[in-house]
């Protein structure tokens, strides 16, 4: 991936963000019209900041809003377990699915979409199985089922996949209309 600015990194990052508190289930400014950006925002931040440090605020910003979301706003405890660690890892999981994204990344072309087509999907699978399948089996919620997990599981994934396409298609999107923006502003012949 092309490195931002230290500018563009703010600004970036100001936006995931902002995606972030507004789609967050327990959120005070919830917005119900897009589904939440979780899955996608890691996925992103893999994709545009290489710095593990970023990952680590991006944890800690997760954690302040579940906290809150329990403390202040009265949010029951139901997802808020011993498996709650595990929801951090498979952050991580779609977080190292947009790093190896953005290694491979060849620019704005059919391969690079290809190549987004099948790494986005698998990490956002692969994080929300370790999500799933530790919630299910360390919450103490549930009796330990692999049939009953593994159900549950595909019953929910496709609507956490389509949650991280939305937002891929989003990036996509800003994406191209930013590099084609940035080409034209350092070639004003052809503006």
């Amino acid at each position: 991936m092309p490195n931002l600015s230290i500018r563009n990194q703010v600004l970036l990052g100001a936006v995931l963000i902002l995606l972030l508190v507004t789609t967050r289930g327990h959120s005070v400014m919830t917005l119900d019209i897009i589904p939440a950006s979780t899955m996608g925002l890691f996925f992103l931040l893999g994709v545009y900041f290489r710095q593990v440090w970023v990952l680590t605020l991006a944890f800690a910003m997760i954690w302040t809003m579940d906290m809150t979301g329990l403390t202040w706003s009265g949010n029951t405890d139901f997802c808020l377990s011993n498996s709650y660690l595990f929801l951090l890892l498979s952050y991580a999981m779609y977080w190292a699915g947009g790093q190896l994204f953005a290694r491979l990344y060849a620019g704005e072309n059919v391969k690079t979409l290809l190549t987004l087509a099948i790494i986005a999907p698998v990490s956002g699978a692969l994080g929300y199985l370790l999500s799933a399948s530790s919630f299910h089996y360390l919450s103490g919620k549930f009796e330990p089922d692999f049939s009953m997990m593994f159900s549950d599981y595909l019953t929910r994934l496709p609507g956490h996949l389509e949650g991280l396409a939305t937002y891929l298609v989003m990036g996509v999107v800003a994406h191209i209309a930013l590099s084609t923006w940035a080409k034209r502003q350092s070639n004003p012949q052809h503006a």
